[in-house]
């Protein structure tokens, strides 16, 4: 039901409200794209599709259950917004962020039990479009999207461990619409850029 699903909350949007509509990722995206496309999009209403299981969180359910194109398909369509947080605190500030805005969204979450890495941030702020550094190095910055930041901080770790190389990692949580500006700002102090992401390299 999650195309009816789509179809009440556009009914519900454009009467005034601005409905949260959940489900696991693949189904209220690839299921759903027509509705979202014509219904939602279309008439540029405020609605929030809300997924969770990013990436591979549901493993052991097979691919029906994978979520590795979603962000891709969310981003072509016209006027969405797509954000991917890394922890329960950029979690509840997206939801917060989303709920003010009067365009369709898309909030992509991972399975739950995330930790939340954000504890201890200096200077810690969310704001739609902008990237969060969760930790500050040079050469080597790491561009992490979605719940898979726990272990790009890890690898960072190791990294530095090894004596290998102290790399910056940000949380871009933001992949539509990308923040240009921000992102040459970020490759212009570094001179490595790595893209981590529980997503196909298309379209991610």
């Amino acid at each position: 039901s999650e195309q009816s699903m789509i179809g009440v909350a556009a009914g519900l949007a454009d009467s005034g409200y601005h409905p949260f509509v959940y489900s696991i990722a693949n189904f209220p995206t690839f299921r759903c794209l027509e509705q979202l496309r014509n219904d939602v999009c279309y008439h540029k209403l405020p609605t929030t599709v809300v997924s969770v299981g990013a990436g591979f969180a549901y493993g052991a359910l097979g691919y029906s259950h994978h979520a590795v194109e979603d962000a891709a398909v969310m981003r072509a369509l016209p006027g969405m917004t797509v954000v991917s947080p890394a922890d329960p605190w950029e979690t509840s500030k997206a939801t917060l962020a989303l709920a003010d805005l009067s365009s369709p969204s898309y909030l992509r979450l991972g399975k739950a039990g995330e930790p939340v890495l954000s504890r201890g941030v200096a200077g810690h702020t969310f704001e739609i479009g902008v990237p969060i550094c969760y930790k500050k190095g040079k050469g080597i910055a790491l561009l992490v999207m979605g719940s898979v930041l726990e272990s790009a901080l890890e690898a960072a770790a190791l990294l530095e461990a090894a004596g290998t190389a102290v790399p910056s990692v940000y949380s871009v949580h933001t992949v539509a619409p990308i923040n240009s500006a921000a992102i040459r700002e970020i490759a212009e102090s570094h001179s490595l850029l790595v893209t981590i992401e529980e997503h196909s390299l298309t379209g991610g």
